[in-house]
């Protein structure tokens, strides 16, 4: 997936009534939801992809282009959680 990021693939799929597949003319942004006033780090598509995006509330927003002029815009909503692993420590039995 992130491998195909840029070249106008962002795993999404778009059709027109009138162009047919216009999958390779979506775009997405993605935009860090930082609450308040605080500062929020940037992430890429394929830094999400990878999960080497800080921890946080992302906002992807796919664009597609529309044969009317208007494009069609969708929003996905991401959240990003840190996991940590627990080291178990105990007593080996014979």
């Amino acid at each position: 997936f992130a491998e195909g990021v840029g070249g106008g693939s962002c795993a999404a799929v778009a059709n027109s009534s009138v162009d047919g597949d216009v999958s390779a003319d979506v775009s997405v942004a993605v935009q860090p939801m930082c609450p308040g006033a605080a500062y929020c780090g940037s992430c890429s598509v394929a830094q999400l992809t990878t999960g080497t995006c800080l921890p946080g509330r992302y906002r992807l927003i796919y664009t597609a282009p529309s044969a009317g002029g208007a494009p069609t815009v969708l929003q996905l909503l991401v959240a990003v959680e840190e996991v940590r692993g627990r080291a178990y420590v105990g007593q080996v039995k014979d």
